[in-house]
């Protein structure tokens, strides 16, 4: 298994502070929802599947973090508590108060 930052082919596994930045930039044209899952993927570094699995119970909006399940770690239950920057704990609680009350998950498919 190969754990190191770049692939079996050379390629980086990560993105540059730039990278992020653009991206981070770019999200501004998109939806709240949208927005804020990006956000999310960016300053946590999880798996899309990770991030898909959220729910609202997931945010600490008090302590600023986001609790992550992790999802492969071979049928071991682990948890990540990882700190989000203040401006987007913001967006998050700004989308979770324009949705409506029949959409309880964050980015998943109905299971809280």
């Amino acid at each position: 298994m190969n754990t190191g930052i770049f692939t079996k082919y050379g390629n980086r596994k990560y993105l540059t502070a730039s990278e992020v930045e653009h991206f981070i930039s770019a999200t501004r044209k998109y939806s709240i929802e949208v927005r804020a899952f990006c956000l999310v993927m960016a300053f946590t570094g999880c798996r899309i599947s990770e991030a898909l699995s959220l729910t609202t119970d997931s945010i600490d909006f008090v302590s600023e973090q986001v609790v992550i399940r992790c999802l492969k770690k071979r049928g071991r239950t682990i948890f990540r508590a990882i700190p989000l920057p203040s401006n987007v704990i913001k967006i998050l609680k700004r989308w979770f108060d324009q949705r409506p009350a029949n959409k309880p998950t964050c980015y998943g498919h109905g299971v809280e």
